[in-house]
This record gives C-alpha cells, structure tokens and sequence, in this order.
C-alpha cells in the first residue's frame, strides 16, 4: 500500500530527481504559522502525486526547483531539528458484534419464520461512533439477550449495502431501524446510548407481548396517514417527459443541498455555473490539508477522529470535472487537480491498483495514527476513473490516464464476477446497482476520451445483464437479496439514474431505439418509486434530460 514515507521537508531534495514539478510555493498557513505547506501549478499535472510537507521554515517566494536548489537545501538543513515522524497506518479490523446473535443481511434464506419485527443495525467500520455504540450497548448481555428475545437483529455494513442504508437509515451512521415482518418502518434512530436503547426495547416488548398496543398502533397510524396521505407517484407512468422534467427541475432547484447529480443538472441546464460550490470545496480542502474530511468538533471545538471517505471525495471530484468539462473552465479544473492529487495520495493503494474506501486518523501523544479501511468498493472506484476522464478533456495527464485506465481494467477482470459487478473481492455481499451502473458508464467515458471501443462494449454488456436483472414488481420489494431499484441520490448519485445516462448514450452512439425507450421507462419508474424525494432524483433528470422533450 502507497503511503507517505515521511512528513518531513527532507524528501524535496527528490524532486529535481523524481518529479517534474513546474513551480513550488512555500507560505505560512492560517491553521499554524509552523507549518510548511505547498502549493504546485496543476496546469499540466504531469507529475507524481507530491507528498505533504511539514517543517520549521516558511517562505512566500516562487521558487524554481532546477534553478534554486541551493535555497531548498537550505530549508532542509533549517528543518531538519523539526522534522515529523513517518505517518502511522494500520489496517482497520471488523468491528466485533458484541453480544447479540446478528442475523446476515446477505442471507435471508436461513431465517426462521417469527412476527417479531426486525431491529438494523446500520453501521461503518471507520465510524467511531459506531464502536462506541457496540462497546456501550450491544456488549451489554442484559441488553443482547432483550434484542434477540423481542426482535430479529440484522447486522447491516454501510459500506456493503448503502442500498438499506438509502432505505431505512436516517441519514446519519450508526443508526436503528425498526421494521415489521413485512418491512413496514416503524420507527428508528441515529446513535443513541445503553439507556435509549433499553428504552426502545421496552416500547417494542410492548407491541410485541400485547396485541391490543399493535392494533392501537396500526390504528394510529392510519389516523396520521390520512391527515398526511403519502404522496403518489402514479402521475409519472402517462406523465409527458416534458411534465416529469418540469417538476424534477423545480424539486432540484428548491433543494437545501443539492446532490452531485443534481449540481451537474444544474450546470447543463444554465441555472448555475457551479463557481459558489468550487469555493466551498477549495475552502474545505484547505481546512483540512489535502481530500475533505467527514468529521465533527466536540464540545471543545477540537475535531475528533476525522474521516476520509472515497465515497464523498470521489463525488465531489466527479462533480467538479464535469462542471469544468462542460465549462470548459480552467479555474474548476485546477480545483478538481488539486482534490485528484489530495485523494490519489491518501487513498491510492499500488498494491491493488484501485483506491482504497477510506480512513480515520486518530491523534495521541504518540503522534497521528491512520487506521486504513482495505476494502476497495466498486461504484466508487469506477467514479473515480469517470472523474479522471472528464478532467482529461480539459487538462489533459498522462499519469492520471494511466491510473484510470488501470484502475478500469483491474475493475472488468475482477468484479465481474458471473454475469454480475460484484462490489468487492473476497467478501460476499448482495449485488449493487450502483456498483454496475458506475462501471458501466466509466467504460462509456474511458471509451469517449481515449478512443478504445473496447470498453464501450464491456459497457453494452454489463448494461444487457443488469436491466435483465431489474424486476419493477412488488414482489422485488424484499431489499436483502438486492438491485432494489433506488432512484434517489446519495453521495455519488442512484444506480437507477446513471443507468438511464448509460442508456441514453448507447443509444446516442447508434444503438437501437428500443434502448431509449428501456431508459425512458427506468426513469419513469424511479420517480414512481420516490415521490418524497423528487429533489434528490438529479440523476434521474440528467438521464430523462439527455432523451429529450416529448
């Protein structure tokens, strides 16, 4: 695995030796006047990815690395009585599932029949807090032993199954959620400790032990229904593309906090130029001194095991280069260079040849420690690869083509696994639409920017098994086998949605008609499917956007 050899000045004698790097900056930072941070012209991004260094001096001149090297000896030599110990990385291990008796999520078949309803337990291994939660509640034999009496506990892998994180979670890891036997949701939370859980409990035992609480609880529910009937998207099925659109385009541009999809939609439809979002991201990358960081302050205002997840930077930076690709702009593709080099140093790992799903840095007396998640998820390493291609088209990199491409080719010749994408080697999980969907339409960009039709048809060929596999029945309502067809965003945008894009393209690249009516009917279907989540269906729109009016 790639990691940083030394957080020290003293690897900038390497440059003139290793590096082609056209200009390096030295300023003192805002976060600490100590800290000697860099800055390098990615105009052309034809180097290596540099390595961050820290150190004792601090100069706010341009300096050219051939013609002044006696000056960067010199900050070698001023450094060297500060210079930092190497990064410490570990590898994460699986979390231990305490006390409960855990149902698989990937495996329904050897339940029992029960009408106890089911418990989740949604979880991340980098979460902290998850550990927390496990360490403080579910090690508890008392309370292990209430769970498995009244529920049916299921262990649930956010990182594995975002598809029952998407539909049952709240938005927040870790999280409850409780279920009926016939994944009816009943109620559910975000992190809660020993006592709220035993508190939960004791609510469901009343449901469970007294048939008269479960009928008074339907009977509620039917109260509040209807005085807030569900919203139906039945209106889609013989809706005008024109309709759909109107009211997808409305929905997106009223959100708080629009999706990646939803941001691109807005930049390809001239409702916004994507600059303010640009900001916001330079803004959090300098905050956090290289890919942005999923983390929170305490009560003290100091930052407490913070994150990195591939997930969120990989949507960020494939948000990025498609705004700068359709822009044209070099000020966003910049942007989108630094967050490649900020990500591909962190999480590349040349072992695999394929980006790693994230870490969390803890901080002690000891220095920085990085506990590595080695799981390298599919749909995210395919974006990863759509991302470098974009940014291609504006600045072109031979380094990063050659990362792409053999990141791509390590994705077709290891998860396609059977006639289906696979989400990661060795682990068995449930398919993932999203992880077939991102592969495919990486192939469709690695085929449009570098001339090789050969991953077009790997791209026909993985889109043909997947819509094979889509059953648009209520009886594929049960989630735990998998391609449950979600239509709404998540961090990098819904399967559903980019499979519409993926189809729209084959048919634009001269396939046949029955391939956009297939799109046009996956799109419809999604919006039936999410009537209270039009604003995070920009995916969805980009693909029914690309068909055209009707």
């Amino acid at each position: 695995m790639k990691r940083s050899p030394s957080r020290g000045i003293a690897p900038l004698v390497n440059y003139r030796f290793g590096w082609r790097l056209r200009q390096l900056r030295f300023c003192v930072t805002q976060r600490s006047a100590s800290r000697l941070t860099r800055t390098a012209d990615v105009g052309s991004l034809d180097f290596k990815p540099p390595r961050r260094i820290s150190g004792g001096a601090a100069f706010c001149s341009l300096v050219s690395v051939r013609s002044r090297i006696p000056i960067i000896l010199l900050a070698v030599l001023c450094a060297c009585e500060t210079r930092t110990e190497p990064k410490k990385s570990e590898v994460i291990i699986p979390a231990a599932r305490g006390s409960v008796s855990w149902l698989d999520s990937e495996d329904s078949s050897t339940w029992t029949e029960s009408d106890r309803p089911f418990l989740l337990f949604l979880h991340a291994e980098r979460s902290p807090w998850s550990r927390l939660m496990i360490q403080d509640v579910f090690t508890d034999q008392e309370v292990a032993w209430e769970i498995g009496r009244i529920t049916r506990p299921v262990w649930v892998d956010a990182d594995l199954r975002p598809d029952l994180v998407d539909r049952f979670g709240l938005g927040s890891i870790p999280g409850l959620a409780v279920l009926t036997r016939d994944l009816t949701w009943i109620t559910g939370s975000g992190f809660m400790g020993r006592e709220d859980v035993v508190d939960l409990l004791r609510r469901i035992r009343i449901l469970h032990d007294i048939p008269e609480r479960r009928t008074g609880l339907e009977r509620e529910r039917a109260k509040l229904l209807r005085r807030r009937p569900i919203p139906s998207g039945a209106w889609a099925k013989t809706a005008t593309r024109s309709s759909i659109l109107s009211r997808l385009s409305e929905a997106v541009d009223a959100a708080d906090h629009p999706s990646i999809e939803a941001r691109l939609w807005l930049v390809e439809r001239g409702a916004s130029d994507g600059g303010a979002w640009a900001d916001a991201i330079r803004n959090g990358m300098e905050a956090a001194d290289g890919p942005i960081v999923d983390g929170g302050l305490d009560d003290l205002g100091i930052e407490r095991d913070p994150t990195v997840s591939l997930a969120r930077n990989a949507g960020i930076l494939y948000g990025l280069a498609g705004i700068a690709a359709h822009n044209q702009s070099e000020e966003l593709a910049s942007v989108a260079g630094q967050l490649y080099l900020a990500v591909t140093e962190r999480l590349y790992d040349e072992a695999s040849g394929l980006f790693l799903a994230g870490d969390v840095s803890s901080a002690d007396s000891r220095g920085t420690t990085y506990r590595v998640d080695l799981r390298t998820p599919t749909a995210e390493n395919a974006l990863m690869v759509s991302a470098i291609c974009l940014l291609g088209t504006v600045r072109p990199n031979k380094e990063a083509r050659v990362v792409g491409l053999a990141v791509l080719d390590r994705l077709i010749a290891s998860r396609l696994v059977n006639d289906t994408v696979v989400r990661v080697d060795s682990i068995r999980s449930a398919p993932q639409i999203a992880d077939a969907a991102h592969l495919a339409r990486a192939c469709l960009d690695a085929a449009s920017a570098f001339g090789d039709d050969r991953y077009r048809q790997t791209a026909q060929e993985i889109v043909s098994r997947l819509t094979a596999s889509l059953d648009w029945t209520d009886a594929a309502a049960n989630p735990w086998e998998g391609f449950h067809p979600i239509g709404a965003d998540d961090l990098y945008g819904s399967g559903i949605g980019v499979i519409g894009q993926v189809l729209v393209r084959l048919r634009d690249a001269g396939g046949e008609e029955t391939t956009g009516k297939l799109a046009d009917q996956i799109c419809r279907e999604a919006v039936v499917r999410e009537p209270e989540r039009l604003g995070r269906l920009g995916s969805v729109g980009r693909a029914l956007d690309g068909l055209g009016k009707e």
